[in-house]
């Protein structure tokens, strides 16, 4: 158990470097077509990344319980930030207003409020068992989390679906 544990935080750990390089990458040229969506979205899976990171590695339940939430802060921002990459690199800047976006957030931002607040724990991830080692817990998603995970690929796969609708079937002469 503890080398798949240190194989996960290895890959943490490089997926942490990617994605941080890749953000600061991304970030400083900010004025191609998504890449600034593109930028905050790695900038997401850093966090998503160093919390699981973190989780792993913390000593209590309680900071277990923290690092977990905080991971929630690249969780429900990746699917977001994805619709907005998508949107502005291919040229659908009029759908990047606020307009749309306040709608659009407010499932992942009730979804990190919950995350943070622990008596509304249970509607995202429940304790099933604590492992061998009694600072690690074994967890399970709640009813809520499944909502917004069925909402995340909503998201993601609008601009595939958009994109297949605007050019169509391929045409045969």
């Amino acid at each position: 158990m503890s080398s798949q544990i240190f194989l996960f935080q290895l890959l943490l750990i490089f997926a942490l470097i990617c994605s941080g390089q890749m953000a600061f990458a991304l970030y400083t040229r900010r004025s191609a077509s998504g890449a600034l969506y593109l930028s905050l979205f790695m900038g997401s899976a850093f966090l998503w990344s160093l919390g699981s990171l973190m989780g792993l590695t913390a000593p209590t339940i309680s900071l277990d319980y923290f690092w977990l939430a905080f991971s929630f802060l690249g969780v429900t921002t990746t699917t977001v930030l994805f619709l907005a990459f998508a949107l502005d690199y291919s040229h659908n800047t009029r759908w990047l207003r606020w307009k749309y976006f306040i709608p659009i957030s407010i499932l992942p931002l009730t979804i990190q409020i919950l995350a943070w607040i622990p008596e509304t724990r249970h509607l995202l991830w429940e304790v099933v068992e604590t492992g061998e080692n009694i600072q690690k817990f074994i967890y399970s998603y709640g009813w809520v989390f499944w909502i917004f995970y069925s909402y995340s690929y909503l998201l993601i796969g609008y601009p595939f679906h958009k994109n297949r609708v605007a050019v169509g079937p391929p045409q045969r002469d």
